[in-house]
């Protein structure tokens, strides 16, 4: 594994939406997340070509909306793991050359992770399998390219994404995510119903998207 740097010292479809620190502020001051159901269980399966670690139990006592099946609610979701440093920050560490992630929570309805991003570092273009879904940046950059689900050529424009922003998505967002900056990135990720599959897709030069593979992912 390369030498990396550590944080751990450091103070129904819907269209996708940016927010930033102040929404962060705005829903930190909701309901704080759940434990996860199993302490220290390992996770088995990731986001877009990630790395697997060992999960950890988060601190017990808090609590998650029943229904967390729409954009807006894992956004406002992701936002308050996010408003919770002591729940994430401990658990940020970094790996080359492929991605770190864990697990920050898990039952039938939702699932909530934690990935982080050296720079240079990113997923393919990919889908989430017909589950919505929602991240925030909380520390550093991301860059997202955001591919509409068309037949017709597609050119997407690069969007920054700085500490404290985040994307809410629908059932067939297709995206890609990289950190183009010069600084480690962290990220905090919700997907309703919890990932099951997911499709890679390639970009043609003539700007079709066509799919690449689909492949499930474990439970």
């Amino acid at each position: 594994m390369d030498t990396v740097p550590s944080l751990a010292a450091s103070p129904r479809d819907a269209a996708p939406v940016i927010l930033t620190a102040a929404r962060a502020a705005t829903v930190a001051a909701g309901p704080t997340p759940t434990a996860p159901p199993t302490a220290g269980a390992t996770p088995t399966a990731a986001p877009a070509s990630a790395r697997t670690s060992p999960g950890a139990a988060t601190p017990a006592g808090s609590t998650v909306p029943a229904e967390v099946s729409t954009p807006a609610a894992l956004g406002d979701l992701v936002g308050r793991f996010a408003a919770r440093r002591d729940l994430w920050l401990p658990r940020v560490r970094f790996e080359a050359p492929g991605r770190y992630w864990t697990r920050l929570e898990s039952d039938e309805a939702h699932e909530v992770w934690l990935l982080t991003w050296l720079p240079g570092q990113g997923t393919e273009i990919h889908g989430h399998g017909g589950s919505v879904g929602a991240f925030t940046v909380v520390r550093g950059e991301l860059t997202e390219y955001a591919f509409p689900p068309t037949s017709q050529p597609v050119h997407p424009v690069a969007r920054r994404l700085p500490e404290g922003g985040l994307r809410a998505f629908g059932r067939r967002y297709i995206h890609q995510v990289t950190n183009e900056g010069e600084e480690p990135a962290v990220s905090i990720h919700a997907y309703s119903p919890s990932l099951s599959a997911m499709s890679y897709y390639r970009h043609l030069p003539d700007g079709r998207l066509v799919v690449d593979r689909t492949e499930g992912v474990d439970a």
